[in-house]
């Protein structure tokens, strides 16, 4: 296995009310896109994120004032987004990377998907949620 390759054969997995068991990963087809993020995926297990990737996150500093959709909060248990929150079912990390298996209500749509962030320095957090583009933006002050 070269650096770019991980062991995902146990991905994130969150108990249901019934006792099934679910992942992120799984359930929506998504895998790891880089070695962050394979990382980030078979790295130790927890129930909430860690303190140091808590905060405002906006694409811009000048973003960070303004409530709209360019900026997020992550927090121990919760993301909050403009419009919705995902709900913390489970994370794995390993060092400046995690993995965070998501439950999202939007409207009136429930979505799980895997939210993986890379910290890069104390100013700046790369991250990627579903199936979508990476993105890196500032932590607001």
């Amino acid at each position: 296995m070269d650096a770019t390759q991980a062991d995902v054969s146990e991905p994130i997995a969150s108990a249901e009310p019934d006792g099934a068991s679910t992942s992120g990963a799984a359930s929506n087809g998504d895998t790891p896109a880089d070695a962050s993020e394979a990382a980030a995926a078979s790295g130790e297990r927890q129930d909430t994120i860690p303190a140091r990737f808590h905060g405002t996150y906006a694409e811009t500093t000048a973003a960070c004032d303004i409530r709209a959709h360019g900026r997020f909060t992550v927090s121990a248990d919760r993301i909050q987004f403009f419009e919705s929150a995902a709900d913390v079912l489970g994370v794995r990390v390993d060092g400046d990377y995690a993995a965070v298996d998501a439950e999202e209500t939007y409207a009136d749509q429930t979505g799980r998907y895997v939210f993986y962030m890379a910290l890069e320095g104390e100013d700046r957090l790369r991250y990627r949620y579903d199936r979508n583009e990476r993105m890196t933006w500032v932590r607001c002050p």
